[in-house]
């Protein structure tokens, strides 16, 4: 005779119903049968939980379904030791899943009996926590946070898959561009290298160049400078003199014949071969300059000594032609190109370089000073310039010159290539 089974075990989360089946009976009276169970998940199948065994005759308790037997329900079984207990005072049991155990296998001696026995018992602390969830009114509540909570970390935990996913993709990204940057900086690297050493050789070429072209000009210095000698040579013989006044049907040679006699000197016949005024076709001119061409250098330099002795010469001293014209006469060598030049170029830096005389000398030297009294200083080609504006001396001139006084600065456009551009020599005597 099969007796019934019923399941007094513990509440199981997630199972909807408990059938026993293939259940058995040997010959010593003891009666099997296998513990099913249908879960949520599976409600259309059967899962084996465990094995149940009771004694014939009386109703049994499934108290585990997993290795433990399970007696008879009126058997008291300590589930420690597995040895049945006939005196009930002498165990504990759970409130929960009603699982029995002896004082002595849980170490509960003298007075601690008693006050095991008066308070509730629970096997462990999830049988405390099932039963308090049955008998609280709020346990639904608390199982709800329980669940929210349960449910907030798992999307945490999917959250930081994702991250963690999104993290590593960042990384390797990162990774693959730092090693695109790295190969990009090398071969900068090696470009700026490549730069580096062709700025050297450049740098070795424009110095090369620079020399080169310093040697160049002074090559064509001295080339300017041989030129304007030959220049110079061509016209040795000729003389500008500058301060007359153009007048209706003017002999040339009778204003020549009247400096000379202010100049108390006499002109042998033939001593000059051409006398002219140089005019400048683009305006017209007050005081064109008077070029007078000599026979020989000799008749030039003898007029120039006596007005060097004289010093200064008025126009009014010339005659009533001239009366009431207080113009200074000046005589000087006629200039080549070349030394229009220079002094043309030497006045554009004359207020910069604060230089009170600039005037022509001899041999197409250009003469600066700086004041009164100090040391003229003479510019014969362009890197003389140069100098002047590094603040380096030049020599002064072998020859001695008449410094000029200072006056207004005119350009040498305003006037034909020997008219007079430069300030008047400072007077030694007054005619």
């Amino acid at each position: 005779m099969m007796i019934p089974l019923v399941y007094l075990g513990p509440h199981r989360p997630g199972i909807l119903s408990l059938s026993f089946h293939d259940r058995r009976k040997d010959e010593g009276g003891l009666q099997t049968a296998q513990l099913h169970a249908k879960r949520k998940n599976q409600p259309k199948k059967t899962v084996l939980l465990g094995l149940v065994v009771a004694q014939d005759g009386s109703s049994v308790a499934c108290r585990n379904i997993k290795n433990h037997h399970v007696h008879a329900e009126n058997a008291i079984v300590c589930t420690i030791c597995n040895r049945t207990e006939p005196n009930a005072n002498k165990v504990l049991e759970c409130m929960q899943c009603h699982q029995c155990h002896h004082f002595s296998c849980k170490k509960i001696v003298g007075n601690a009996v008693r006050k095991w026995k008066e308070k509730e018992y629970f096997c462990s602390a999830t049988c405390k926590e099932i039963q308090v969830g049955r008998t609280h009114p709020d346990s639904p509540t608390v199982m709800s946070e329980v669940r929210k909570v349960l449910d907030a970390v798992h999307n945490m935990q999917e959250e930081n898959a994702k991250t963690r996913n999104y993290l590593e993709k960042a990384i390797n990204e990162l990774e693959k561009s730092q090693e695109y940057l790295c190969s990009k900086f090398d071969k900068m690297n090696g470009d700026i290298s490549k730069l580096s050493s062709n700025q050297r050789v450049l740098k070795k070429d424009v110095d090369y160049v620079h020399e080169e072209n310093v040697s160049l000009k002074v090559a064509v210095e001295d080339l300017e400078i041989e030129v304007d000698r030959l220049k110079r040579s061509t016209i040795a013989n000729n003389a500008i003199i500058l301060g007359i006044p153009a007048l209706q049907n003017e002999q040339l040679g009778d204003i020549l014949n009247q400096i000379c006699c202010a100049l108390d000197h006499n002109l042998p016949g033939g001593a000059v071969l051409e006398l002219s005024r140089l005019r400048d076709p683009r305006k017209e001119q007050k005081y064109p300059p008077i070029r007078v061409v000599f026979a020989d250098v000799k008749y030039k330099e003898q007029l120039f000594e006596k007005k060097k002795s004289l010093g200064t010469l008025l126009t009014a001293k010339l005659g009533q032609s001239f009366h009431g014209v207080n113009t200074k006469v000046i005589i000087r060598d006629e200039m080549t190109s070349h030394g229009l030049a220079l002094l043309r170029e030497v006045r554009d830096v004359q207020e910069e370089l604060k230089l009170q005389f600039v005037w022509p000398g001899r041999d197409g030297v250009v003469l600066t000073r700086k004041c009164q009294g100090a040391k003229i200083q003479k510019v014969r080609k362009r890197s003389d310039i140069r100098n002047l504006t590094q603040g380096k001396s030049t020599q002064l001139s072998s020859f001695d010159d008449t410094p000029p006084r200072p006056r207004e600065k005119r350009p040498l456009s305003t006037s034909s290539p020997n008219a007079s551009s430069i300030v008047e020599p400072t007077p030694k005597k007054v005619m």
